[in-house]
């Protein structure tokens, strides 16, 4: 194995911004809306969304949004994570 992370932080403990990033919003920003994929979710940096949950795992969960986010498709009805590792560590 080159590279892992074990996420044993306690509960409720974000991911480690020195080996993850955030991709946040609903691709509109990055030129495609809902991802490519029509996806319905809007991705945040929220600990509710990405999180440890204090047994070695990182947890990414989807909620129901109640408004305040608009998403390509009008307001966002779900919101979740989506995490990135890229440019975050080197390999020899």
């Amino acid at each position: 194995m080159v590279w892992a992370d074990e996420f044993d932080d306690p509960a409720g403990t974000p991911p480690n911004p020195a080996n993850w990033g955030y991709e946040i919003g609903d691709g509109t920003v990055n030129g495609i809306p809902g991802w490519g994929n029509s996806e319905l979710q809007y991705y945040t940096d929220d600990p509710d969304n990405a999180a440890t949950d204090g047994n070695g795992n990182l947890v990414i969960t989807a909620q129901e949004h109640g408004g305040g986010l608009e998403c390509w498709y009008g307001p966002c009805e779900y919101t979740s994570a989506r995490l990135v590792s890229k440019h975050r560590a080197e390999f020899a």
